[in-house]
């Protein structure tokens, strides 16, 4: 056996086949981690796992009329760091540096964002799922995996700071 065939005792590779299935979605480790909203993503990951297995998460559609509506909020509040980011990129700063430096025209720019709240609704349960594939992947045991997961109220108040504060200078650059 070589090296690269030993795993550490305590911690899984990040490689390797997903670990959600609808039997983890039922169980109880999957209630710690969600902690808010559970049976709302039970319902809608238990769908997935029994209808496509085999598919990857980020494809699974389904309408989340809270991820649409508070977009980069919504990401920051369940713990996606990494998508909120993304989400105030494509869905607050490209839209505006668009409208105002190239086009000079608000309508693209709206146009943009409408996009990425139509992207955020269809496609963040998906986004969701491999979410916690990952985290239950690297989770070095129960315990952990629950304290990683669950939401943060904080996380989307920050994100809501940076959000005026990009507004701020959006407002005074057109000034």
């Amino acid at each position: 056996m070589n090296s690269r065939d030993q795993q550490t005792p305590n911690k899984v590779s990040v490689e390797g086949e997903r670990r959600i299935t609808a039997e983890f979605v039922a169980s109880e480790e999957f209630e710690r981690f969600i902690k808010n909203n559970v049976n709302y993503y039970r319902y809608q990951f238990e769908n997935f796992c029994n209808t496509n297995a085999g598919a990857s998460f980020v494809s699974f559609r389904s309408w989340n009329w809270p991820a649409a509506i508070l977009g980069s909020l919504w990401f920051a509040y369940r713990k996606m760091y990494m998508r909120t980011a993304q989400v105030l990129w494509w869905g607050t700063i490209f839209p505006f540096l668009i409208a105002v430096y190239v086009t000079k025209s608000d309508i693209v720019g709206y146009l943009l964002y409408l996009g990425v709240v139509a992207y955020c609704g269809i496609y963040a349960n998906g986004q969701y799922l491999d979410h916690i594939d990952t985290k239950h992947r690297v989770a070095n045991s129960p315990l952990h995996f629950s304290l990683i997961g669950g939401t943060s109220i904080w996380g989307a108040l920050i994100t809501l700071l940076i959000i005026f504060i990009l507004l701020a200078i959006e407002f005074a650059s057109l000034i």
